[in-house]
Order: structure tokens, then sequence, then C-alpha cells
């Protein structure tokens, strides 16, 4: 799935940076940011309402790539590093994150947030990669996916607040989950599906070992992404300019530690309010104007495959009409004509001399009239 998604931006990028004039400000170039803030904020909204571990998952899959989008889309040298850097990130964080969820469902059964909980003693290996992965992607410093956020806030920024205000939200209702799923998996009270459970096998553990330890090195030691796989492949776009290092815009960094600060808080009183973690966001859930958004978000309003089966339905209905309109057209329309002008005709040749010669005579008229016509 990881491998899926880094393989549509790679193309994404290719086909905007190689076969067009991309620059920005123009009509690609905001199309690609509406659909990156769309994606970002609808797939986010259905993550925060998932009570299933690798559903949740699948759907901050769906929003990160949104982040992608929005980076390339501002057609900035900022914007598009920050996104193809955030593609690399999400290959190695989400898989991590996928890899916690397939050890959490072999040891305990169940990936149905109700029944888990306590596997942070049990499992503190997958615990600690969890923690790692979850605050990469969810934007916490010095972690990578905190810095190819920040590289996408500053182009989006640049390319319209409203992208920004929108990108922002997106991270802080990312924090927002995670702070459940971590809540309601690894911490509190161990279930009867939990009370037994053991550390994943070290087969299990090596690989997310392994991607945790990239999302430490990739946010610490930035430059080897960035200035050896992103950086020379975008030459003359870059205009020599290295994003490499430190964030270069403080402001926009405050902001984003503001807004964890402000996640980590809502979940507390969340928590707090409902005395479970996986409760901690339904406050959010049922707040005014939200609950109705909500709503349509658990009717699957916002859920593109959803969505996409009944566009699909309807398109297939439709071409199963036009295939029946087509079959009667030649199968019974035709056949019907046809019959029926060779009974015409068939009765119209009844031997008769006088008929045939006015049949010529009136031909030899329609071919005289139409010469004249034709002059």
């Amino acid at each position: 799935a990881a491998l899926e998604k880094l393989l549509g931006i790679y193309f994404l990028a290719r086909i905007c940076l190689d076969l067009f004039d991309f620059k920005p400000g123009t009509s690609m170039s905001y199309l690609l940011m509406i659909l990156g803030s769309a994606t970002i904020l609808f797939a986010v909204m259905m993550a925060l309402i998932q009570k299933d571990y690798k559903r949740l998952l699948s759907y901050h899959a769906v929003s990160q790539v949104g982040y992608m989008i929005l980076g390339i889309g501002t057609a900035l040298p900022v914007g598009i590093v920050g996104g193809l850097f955030h593609m690399i990130n999400h290959a190695m964080y989400k898989s991590c994150l996928f890899y916690t969820g397939g050890a959490v469902e072999r040891q305990a059964g169940t990936t149905d947030l109700k029944k888990l909980g306590g596997l942070g003693r049990r499992m503190p290996v997958t615990f600690t990669c969890f923690v790692i992965t979850a605050a990469a992607i969810s934007g916490v410093p010095p972690l990578n996916g905190f810095f190819s956020k920040e590289l996408i806030f500053d182009g989006a920024l640049e390319s319209g607040t409203v992208f920004y205000i929108v990108a922002t939200l997106g991270a802080f209702l990312t924090a927002i989950s995670f702070l459940k799923l971590g809540h309601a998996a690894f911490l509190g009270s161990p279930t009867k599906a939990t009370e037994h459970v053991k550390e994943a096998p070290w087969p299990m553990l090596v690989p997310m070992i392994v991607l945790a330890f990239g999302c430490v090195l990739f946010g610490v030691y930035n430059p080897l992404p960035l200035k050896y796989l992103i950086q020379p492949v975008l030459g003359a776009r870059l205009a020599g300019i290295s994003f490499a290092g430190l964030p270069q815009n403080w402001l926009l960094v405050g902001i984003s530690l503001a807004v964890l600060l402000l996640a980590f808080l809502d979940h507390l009183y969340g928590s707090r309010k409902t005395k479970s973690g996986l409760g901690a966001a339904d406050h959010i859930h049922y707040a005014p104007v939200l609950s109705t958004v909500y709503g349509w978000a658990e009717l699957r309003y916002f859920d593109i495959y959803h969505v996409g089966a009944y566009a699909i339905k309807g398109m297939s209905n439709v071409a199963l009409l036009i295939n029946k309109g087509i079959d009667w057209f030649y199968d019974k329309f035709i056949v019907w004509l046809v019959s029926t002008v060779s009974r015409g005709i068939s009765k119209a040749h009844n031997g008769s001399q006088a008929l045939y010669l006015g049949w010529v005579l009136a031909g030899v008229v329609i071919v005289i009239v139409l010469f004249m016509v034709s002059i």
C-alpha cells in the first residue's frame, strides 16, 4: 500500500514537472492544491471516527497523500521538495505503523480498538516503534515527518492562506487521531483479548525497528535524503537553494508546535471526559455543526471508495442500458426494418411491365431534378 502511494506521487511529479510548463499561480497548480487540500481534510475526518486499528491507518494513508499533492501543487521549490520528501517519509512511517497493526492483530487476535488496551507493557518494542512513527506522521520534531510537513506548510502559505489553514487543521486532526489510537490500543487496562498477550516474534520486530530508526535518521540528519535523493533530481528548478537542515520559517514551526500542544490538551480533555482513550475525540465528533459533518462522514459520503463504488455501479447501469439499446437496435429493429422493406419490395414486384416502366421513368425524373438542383 505504501509503495502504491509512492509510485503514484512519483508519476504525478514526473508528469507535472516534465511534461507541462508547471508554474505557481496557474490553473493546474490551483487544481492540484485544491485536490490535495480536499484529500487531507476529508480523509482525516474519516480517520478520526474509526474504531478499528488498520482502518484508521488506511484513511490516514489517503490523508497523507493529500499533503504530497498539495506540496507538489504549489509549483514552488520548497513545496515540491517537501512533497517528495513526504512521499519517502510516508513510505517509511506508514509501513512501520501497519507492521505494528499486524503485530497487534497476530498477538491479540483483533484490531477492534474496543477490544484492545494495555498492550504497551506487554508489547514494549511494538509500542516504542508505534510511538516513534505515530509522532513522525503527526509532525513531531525532530522526526522526518516534521521536516517534510514544514516544507509543505511553507509552500502552502506562499500559495494561499486557505491552503495553509487546511494543512494545519489536517495536522491537528492527525495528531488527535493517533493520540486516540495509541491510548486505546497500548495504554489503559488490559482487556480479555490482551491480558495474556506477549511481544511479537523477532522476525516481525526487526522491520519495525529498522523503519522507526529510519524515521529518526531522516529527521535528525535530513540532509541525507534531501541532498542525495531529492534535490539532485530537481536540478535547475531549485536555483541552487538547499532545504536541508533546520526549517527556514520559525514562525510556522512555532504554529505547528502550538497545534501539536493543542491536540495533546484536547486529547487529555476528551479522555478525562469520557474516561476512555477511544472516546477522546467524541466531543469533536458530536460538537455543534461538526456533528452534522461527521454524520455525513459516518454515512460514508466522504469515503472515496464507497462513493466511487456507487459511481462505478451507476456507470455500469448506464453502460448496460446502452448495450441493451444497441442489441435491440441491431437484433430487433434492423431485422424488423429489413423484413418489412423486403416484404414491401416483394409485393411491388408483381410482374407488371407497366409498373416496372413507371419505376424507370420515376428514377429518370429524380436524376434530372437532382442534376438541375446541383447546377
